[in-house]
């Protein structure tokens, strides 16, 4: 796996790739993210975390882990698919996603990875906001029961 020391924090956090005493950490920060049933979330973590096309990095401190990304290489189509971004809802907005994301980036440039995807639910503002921020377009939008799913894409 490529080096990501470029993507470290000088200040009260570091990015690293998630280890397997981490998935506890990443599945109590993403069930309370986005609502959903702990053991589950533990269980596809764990499954995910064997697979060879998989990444998933983790910004942390000497208190916890603060925010998580992973990342699926999609190596026949030279793309890759962010998913799982999500940070402590205590410390939002102090650029810990975009963090995580321009690290996944590079990781994803150093693999010549060329595209880069990811979805967010249409009523997600804040984290529109910050995909916009960063470069994603929306490339395709699915209808859901109660909301839309945007599909984002972003060349490197």
């Amino acid at each position: 796996m490529p080096s990501i020391a470029r993507c470290k924090e000088q200040q009260d956090y570091f990015v690293k790739i998630a280890t397997l005493d981490d998935l506890s950490g990443i599945a109590s920060l993403l069930a309370e993210t986005f609502s959903l049933f702990y053991p589950s979330v533990y269980q596809c973590l764990c499954d995910r975390f064997h697979f060879p096309n998989f990444i998933n990095l983790i910004a942390t401190n000497n208190f916890g882990i603060m925010g998580t990304i992973e990342m699926a290489f999609l190596p026949e189509e030279n793309a890759c698919y962010l998913f799982n971004l999500a940070t402590d809802a205590k410390i939002r907005n102090q650029g810990i996603g975009a963090k995580l994301l321009n690290c996944m980036e590079a990781i994803a440039h150093l693999l010549n990875i060329k595209d880069l995807y990811l979805q967010v639910l249409a009523d997600n503002f804040k984290a529109l906001r910050l995909y916009s921020k960063l470069g994603y377009q929306p490339c395709f939008v699915q209808p859901t029961t109660n909301n839309f799913v945007i599909l984002l894409h972003k060349s490197i």
